[in-house]
């Protein structure tokens, strides 16, 4: 089985946010970036895949910021990242989203009115969706899904195993230029809460 090759991915450093960190719980620092979007209205926290860090994210989130959608902040998530001391592990099962919820309390201190939205790609996208139907499940206003993985028998996978791990991601990649596309003129004509059904539906059709 192919693994990716996410070291074949070129990214333009120079455009992606410096990372931020914050305390987690048990005292470690997890990282972060920020991509300040002109309105205060809504917040997205979108959550990467797994074998990899938020730095991937950064064209979808600058879009999205830039084109005043929402602020978007992309963490490191446990385990990830250039700054972690102990890669792909946990303590405990639960620990992620524990992570998770942290940081949502931490970004809300600095946008206390705004409607905050968590989205994941790939195993981030299952993180999302533990986090919705877990004990941690908060006054968000919604979820964003990119090829969410929600398991291997999952309907969003491919039958072969080496077909899933090269067409759910190049098929992401493809999609976020359809998707911000989709998102700028939805926040122009109605609410960001509306964001998914119209999206997941033309993902349906093709």
């Amino acid at each position: 089985m192919e693994s990716l090759a996410f070291e074949d991915i070129s990214l333009k450093t120079d455009e992606v946010p410096d990372l931020q960190f914050f305390d987690t719980t048990d005292g470690d620092e997890l990282g972060y970036r920020h991509y300040p979007a002109s309105s205060e209205e809504n917040v997205l926290i979108l959550l990467h895949g797994s074998g990899y860090h938020s730095a991937y994210l950064s064209p979808l989130a600058t879009h999205l910021a830039t084109e005043g959608a929402a602020h978007v902040y992309t963490p490191d998530l446990r385990g990830h990242g250039a700054e972690t001391e102990s890669r792909g592990s946990a303590d405990y099962i639960g620990q992620v989203e524990d992570d998770v919820k942290h940081f949502i309390t931490h970004i809300r201190q600095n946008h206390e009115e705004a409607s905050i939205f968590l989205g994941g790609h790939s195993s981030g996208g299952g993180t999302a969706i533990r986090f919705a139907g877990g004990e941690h499940e908060q006054d968000l206003s919604g979820y964003m899904l990119i090829a969410p993985y929600i398991h291997h028998d999952a309907p969003t996978n491919q039958a072969d195993d080496d077909a899933w791990s090269n067409r759910i991601f190049r098929g992401s990649l493809a999609w976020i230029s359809v998707i911000c596309s989709v998102l700028v003129y939805l926040t122009i004509s109605m609410s960001f809460h509306s964001i998914c059904p119209p999206v997941c539906e033309m993902a349906r059709k093709h």
